[in-house]
């Protein structure tokens, strides 16, 4: 990927490990904060698997947080497998915020989103993994119910506490150590 070459959301494309960028970075994991990527979805300039796992790779104590689970469209699930592979690192988390709606207009219970959750969940595991809504936009056809019963089935009890609970506290506060 060229710096310069098109628009990544609302701003030039540039390399999410560029040397700018890790500058960026260095100064996040010298105060123990986590770094959280909305990098788009597969196809888009902003989704860098490798640079996502070439900067874990670097600051390793610093947590990493892909949102979306890379956002992947109804059709992407070569590109989901490929991106997991690439950053399934200690590191490296994903949010599972608005699948539903990636692979919209797949009526409920959403059977590619809930296979793109078990492919992450069998590539990295659920201790990497955490629920999200991605809500108020998220409710616009579906109810807050809808968005939790549809991962339920999942994952076992142990796995549910981790995704549902456990790890975003763990990331986020400190929590379960």
């Amino acid at each position: 990927m060229s710096v310069g070459c098109g628009i990544m959301g609302n701003h030039p494309d540039f390399d999410l490990d560029c040397s700018l960028m890790m500058g960026f970075y260095e100064h996040i994991a010298a105060n123990n904060g986590i770094v959280v990527f909305d990098m788009g979805s597969p196809g888009d300039a902003s989704n860098q698997p490798g640079a996502v796992r070439a900067i874990a790779e670097t600051f390793p104590a610093m947590h990493v947080v892909v949102c979306h689970l890379m956002s992947p469209r109804r059709n992407h699930l070569h590109f989901l497998q490929e991106g997991l592979e690439v950053m399934k690192r200690e590191n490296i988390h994903f949010d599972l915020a608005a699948l539903h709606w990636k692979v919209r207009p797949e009526a409920y219970p959403f059977p590619t989103a809930q296979a793109f959750i078990t492919l992450a969940r069998n590539t990295v595991g659920a201790d990497h993994l955490m629920w999200g809504t991605d809500v108020p936009s998220t409710l616009t056809n579906h109810s807050f119910e809808e968005l939790v019963d549809y991962m339920i089935p999942l994952f076992d009890e142990r796995e549910r506490q981790l995704v549902f609970h456990d790890n975003a506290l763990r990331l986020y506060f400190g929590g379960c150590e």
